[in-house]
């Protein structure tokens, strides 16, 4: 009798798993992530900044293209020139930009302005602004107003947010600020802000 009960529970066992349902995924690719995508989407938008910092930091009309190269593919290599110009949308951010370019250049190298990992501009030494510091604000609010416009333009036509163009964007900024500039930086995992040499 005591058999007889541990069979039948036994087979109940079986007969309930194998009567709960079963998932299973199956695919006929192996499943992968595509890391290199993301990598030249930051080339991308690096190039772009790169570029758009130029004709802020140039002497020339924001709109100036780049000379066209003369060859025998030159009607094909004008079109990737021409994938350069300065997005409509952006124009005017570029050339407020470069308008305020040496005013904010000068309170950068006084330490009173700094560049942040995101992209953008903020107070670093409000005491070395000294009876201008209302100015300096302007001078802010202006300049993150017409980044983050270049940043949306970027992030519409890369498909990441506004907040990745701008860190994408930050080290072409970094990179051609003045000596004296405070910026904000990676060490060993962690952000700190430095005085650029």
């Amino acid at each position: 009798m005591d058999r007889q009960k541990i069979f039948v529970v036994v087979l109940l066992g079986a007969f309930i798993l194998g009567c709960s349902p079963k998932v299973r995924f199956e695919s006929t690719k192996p499943i992968k992530i595509d890391v290199s995508m993301r990598i030249d989407v930051y080339q991308h938008v690096a190039k772009q900044a790169d570029f758009i910092e130029n004709q802020i930091e140039s002497t020339q009309p924001a709109q100036a293209q780049q000379a066209k190269p003369q060859s025998s593919l030159w009607p094909l290599t004008s079109i990737a020139y021409a994938q350069e110009d300065i997005s409509p949308k952006i124009k005017g951010a570029v050339d407020s930009r470069k308008g305020r370019f040496s005013e904010l250049r000068n309170w950068e190298v006084k330490g009173v302005i700094g560049e942040n990992r995101k992209g953008y501009v903020e107070i670093r030494d409000r005491a070395a602004a000294g009876g201008d510091i209302s100015a300096v604000e302007r001078i802010i609010a202006d300049e993150n107003k017409d980044r983050q416009a270049i940043y949306k333009d970027i992030s519409a036509n890369n498909d990441i947010s506004v907040e990745e163009a701008g860190i994408a964007y930050a080290p072409r900024i970094q990179q051609g600020a003045a000596a004296g500039t405070p910026i904000e930086i990676e060490v060993n995992g962690q952000y700190q802000w430095t005085t650029k040499k």
